[in-house]
């Protein structure tokens, strides 16, 4: 089926209308503390990597909206191609990521894990 691209103004529609989804943030946790898209879950590509059975307690039938830091970062478009070889069958890679957000002043938030 392959990976489907998302934008901003699309997934503050889905937010708006309490779609049912889960968002990974796949920068470091150093990025995520310091600001992400509220609601996002950080799972970063490395961890991924080194223990593909962090997807477990995702559900694969559920969509999954994967972002960094915009077009030059290779993080979430290679969490998506794992997340699909892992069995998710619909991956969403949201190309422009957290800098098209906040340029579009949607809601960020601090801290977490």
């Amino acid at each position: 089926q392959g990976i489907k691209l998302i934008d901003g103004k699309e997934l503050k529609k889905w937010m708006d209308e309490k779609k049912k989804f889960v968002i990974i943030d796949n920068r470091n946790k150093e990025q995520f503390t310091k600001e992400h898209i509220t609601g996002a879950t950080l799972i970063t590509v490395d961890e991924l990597m080194g223990n593909p059975k962090l997807s477990d307690k995702l559900d694969k039938n559920v969509p999954l909206v994967l972002y960094c830091n915009g077009v030059k970062c290779w993080r979430s478009p290679a969490a998506a191609l794992l997340y699909q070889s892992l069995g998710f069958k619909e991956v969403y890679w949201f190309r422009n990521g957290l800098p098209e957000w906040i340029k579009l002043d949607y809601p960020t938030v601090e801290g977490g894990k």
